[in-house]
């Protein structure tokens, strides 16, 4: 169950994911008006663009500002909610797994890829030789007793592949602090635009920006 609901929130942090960067595309096609403000009204007066009519449409939907849309910054709430859902359950699940000594098999007849070998050597020193082969490959190794073992004989038993899961945790990390610092910035922050003159002054405050 743990499982399905983790699928279904990164599937929930994909279609928001492509929502954004549809929204992205619009904004690269309408004039936004925080970058060029005198294209937008040239598109309201109808000396630009389809006319009027669509541009009343464009502002209705905070089009001619998409980032700064009451649409996208849900969509952006939404997406770190949904982020923040996936990756706590998920760590949880690799500290778990990675802190967890490998487990013996109980069954090997149930798994889909097995196989079984014969040899003449003792059964402490085949144990040996399979431990230093995985050993060079790189595998997670726990010998365990014959007390240990519902066979009553001493078992080896080996594992690895955590290293994807982890790279993965760190790219969708990477990206969600990424993301958080974006959102940080565009509540906290400010850009602005202002024509110099070449050889004027310029100071450095808000007030003097010609668009903000």
């Amino acid at each position: 169950r743990q499982a399905e609901q983790q699928h279904q929130c990164g599937r929930t942090a994909l279609v928001l994911l492509f929502c954004l960067a549809l929204a992205g595309i619009v904004a690269t096609f309408i004039p936004q008006e925080p970058v060029i403000p005198q294209t937008v009204a040239a598109w309201r007066l109808g000396e630009e663009g389809p006319g009027p009519a669509v541009a009343q449409v464009f502002d209705a939907a905070e089009l001619f500002d998409v980032f700064g849309s009451w649409w996208f910054t849900t969509l952006t709430v939404l997406l770190v909610v949904s982020l923040t859902g996936c990756l706590i359950p998920r760590y949880r699940t690799f500290a778990r797994t990675v802190r967890r000594p490998p487990v013996a098999g109980r069954n090997l007849e149930r798994l889909t890829n097995h196989a079984r070998l014969d040899t003449t050597l003792e059964p402490d020193a085949a144990l040996a030789q399979v431990d230093r082969a995985l050993a060079r490959l790189r595998f997670r190794r726990r010998r365990l007793n014959g007390e240990a073992t519902r066979s009553g004989r001493p078992q080896l038993a080996a594992e690895r592949g955590h290293w994807r899961e982890g790279g993965s945790l760190a790219f969708h990390s990477a990206f969600y602090v990424l993301l958080i610092g974006v959102a940080i910035g565009q509540a906290f922050g400010f850009t602005g635009q202002i024509n110099v003159v070449e050889g004027s002054a310029f100071t450095d405050t808000r007030i003097v920006y010609g668009a903000v």
